[in-house]
């Protein structure tokens, strides 16, 4: 009998062997143009071993990533967060010499796994046009911003700015965004795979794993970002707590967990807001669709705490995160001679500041220009806003980088996605954890850079906790009705 062309469904030990040699291939090529792009970008030197470690290793992972795609995507939930990274590659202007850390490793390695498991259920994946067309022209703005402001720079910025802008950081910029958003289908795509409660138990244990290590010695290796993992892990576990589905240990650990997440994120690391925001509105979110009761003691409880340790709140929250980290004195003068008032404080100067941006250049300042065009713009005797790295915010910062258009298909695509969850949550309850959490990330974000890490603001570092809310995101929408007959590939 004759055997068939390779790589048809008819003769399986061709197949076997045409991906054989293929997972080598692809391993070989991506792992040496990873060790020669390391070489070149830092220029070689003293790096040199490493980086050509850096390719051995990342030979090794491409291949294991082809032959078993699920793993890496499970590594990045779990272990995605922890802020170690390789020898740098671009400076950008903005503190340390910046290399790639292990979210954007086990990002790329995800995607190059899943492209053939991505193809091969394409048809079942139950991703809307509603979320796919404002994500292409998302992107299209985002590269179109970053093109005409390198062909036409700003006169001003170019004469005034002592900060010069690196294409790599741009190049990275773009690069986050796209792996984010492709994050979701691989999700999906997990999900239609049979995958389901492995990922939600990934969540849940890259949830427990950050809390763990955050409060261990090596709280260094769990930066602030990490939370914004531990928020969709929050809304699963309150979920398990609240539903009668699981034994009273199982859901008392899981009110534990969920607990200590929202006190830990309120006493360690209050001063930094959207933590608090995320977690807390994950859980509250949770509560108010299953326990409703409960939920309005707890509002009820917060408001008392609230009355009861005003000076606290304002003291330890609300100064340090709108008062340029309690350097201002707040109702009487700042660090810049300037009395900014009760709410004319640095949040809300940025928020204007997105406005003027949106306003002068109707295309946005591209993505990674920031720090470059707000040098000079921020200055007092120009906006009278704030000269920091980034606007410290999803929408401001997406307003000043695309403008009007690219804020408004980010929107739209954000509450494309949260109203696919909210309605798949009603199909399989465990959604509502995945609801809650991505719904607490999206608002969160207005106060931080938490759906989209910014390069100038620890982007590189804490892409690995930002990018669990594009992988929930893709496996809640993705749940089969059970009331309707699906084929899941």
């Amino acid at each position: 009998m004759a055997i068939s062309p390779i790589g048809t469904s008819r003769d399986p030990l061709a197949n076997r062997i045409w991906t054989s040699w293929f997972t080598v291939l692809v391993a070989v090529v991506m792992g040496l143009a990873i060790g020669v792009t390391g070489l070149v970008a830092s220029s070689a030197g003293t790096r040199a071993i490493s980086w050509l470690g850096i390719a051995s290793l990342a030979v090794a992972a491409i291949w294991i990533s082809v032959v078993r795609p699920q793993w890496p995507t499970v590594l990045l939930i779990v272990v995605g967060w922890i802020g170690i990274g390789t020898p740098g590659l671009t400076q950008g202007g903005s503190g340390d010499v910046k290399g790639l850390y292990i979210g954007e490793g086990l990002a790329l390695l995800s995607i190059i796994g899943m492209i053939g498991p991505l193809w091969n259920v394409r048809k079942q994946l139950a991703i809307p046009g509603s979320i796919w067309v404002p994500m292409a022209i998302f992107m299209l703005i985002s590269c179109w911003s970053v093109g005409h402001n390198a062909l036409f720079p700003d006169t001003n910025v170019v004469l005034y700015s002592t900060y010069k802008q690196q294409p790599l950081v741009n190049i990275a910029e773009l690069a986050l965004r796209l792996m984010a958003m492709l994050a979701l289908p691989i999700g999906a795509a997990l999900v239609r795979r049979g995958k389901r409660d492995l990922l939600l138990n990934a969540m849940l244990a890259g949830g427990v794993l950050s809390l763990a290590v955050s409060l261990s010695p090596l709280a260094g290796y769990a930066p602030a970002f990490s939370v914004f993992g531990r928020a969709v892990a929050v809304g699963l576990a309150v979920y398990a707590a609240a539903s009668t589905d699981f034994s009273t240990i199982m859901r008392i650990l899981s009110g534990a967990f969920a607990l200590s997440c929202i006190v830990v994120s309120g006493i360690v690391g209050a001063e930094w807001v959207s933590g608090l925001v995320a977690v807390t509105l994950s859980g509250m979110l949770v509560l108010y669709r299953m326990q409703r009761t409960l939920f309005w003691w707890m509002i009820a409880a917060m408001g008392i705490f609230v009355v009861v340790r005003a000076d606290s709140v304002v003291d330890r929250i609300y100064r340090p995160n709108f008062y340029a980290g309690g350097q201002m004195q707040w109702g009487t003068q700042t660090i810049r001679d300037r009395d900014p008032g009760m709410f004319e404080n640095d949040r809300t100067r940025m928020l204007l500041a997105a406005f003027r941006y949106a306003e002068e250049f109707p295309l946005g300042i591209g993505p990674g220009n920031y720090r470059t065009v707000n040098q000079y713009y921020g200055r007092r005797d120009v906006w009278n806003t704030t000269q920091f790295s980034s606007a410290h915010g999803t929408i401001a910062q997406t307003l000043s980088e695309t403008g009007w258009a690219g804020l408004l298909s980010l929107l739209a695509m954000l509450v494309a996605i949260l109203h696919r969850l909210w309605l798949r949550s009603r199909v399989d309850p465990a959604v509502t954890g995945i609801a809650a959490g991505c719904t607490a990330i999206a608002l969160a974000s207005f106060l931080g850079d938490y759906v989209f890490p910014t390069y100038h603001n620890g982007g590189l570092a804490h892409f690995g906790a930002t990018i669990v809310f594009w992988l929930a995101a893709g496996a809640g929408i993705a749940i089969p009705d059970p009331n309707k007959r699906e084929h899941l590939g």
